[in-house]
Formats: structure tokens, sequence, C-alpha cells
């Protein structure tokens, strides 16, 4: 398992990404103490010698989720309205 401390987190550089296979994952929310955590663990690819086997972990308190996303939504220009459809849709169907 990996506890993500976002301070830790630098941008890297690759030449090339190899397209990986969809795999299942599950998403976890608890409490430890006062802090707040968000987990995902995802699973084996269906080929391999036991699939249900969580395979991999990362955790990150709040405060690092909050770090993260600010950096999805700066690197992925990521729109309020993507985010919030509904919100922005039901806002503007609204007549005053």
């Amino acid at each position: 398992m990996a506890k993500i401390e976002i301070s830790n987190l630098k941008k890297g550089s690759k030449e090339r990404f190899i397209p990986q296979q969809s795999v299942n994952a599950e998403y976890f929310v608890f409490q430890q103490g006062p802090a707040h955590w968000f987990q995902i663990d995802t699973y084996g690819s269906a080929g391999r010698k036991n699939p249900e086997k969580c395979s991999q972990s990362i955790r990150l308190d709040r405060t690092n989720a909050v770090k993260l996303m600010r950096i999805m939504i700066e690197e992925l220009k990521i729109s309020v309205d993507e985010l919030y459809p509904d919100l922005i849709n039901d806002s503007s169907s609204q007549s005053f």
C-alpha cells in the first residue's frame, strides 16, 4: 500500500506510455482518529492467477486528496461544468 504525500509527488516526463488493460477497482472512505481517508484498491486482470487479490492500494488523507484534485483539474483542463453538470444545467434552466 502507498500513502501519498502530494509534497513528494513530482511531475515526470516520459517518451512512451504502454496501453494498460482495465481492471476492477474499489474505493473506500474511512476515518482513523481525526483523519479522513480515501483509498483506491485495484485488482488483478482476468488472466492472473488470483484476479480477486488486491494488486495495488493508494491512500490519501483529505489534505492530500484536495491537493491531488487541484493538480488533476489543472493538468487535465477540467472545467466546473464538467465536475458539476447537474448544477450548471439546473441553474441555467431556472427562471427568475
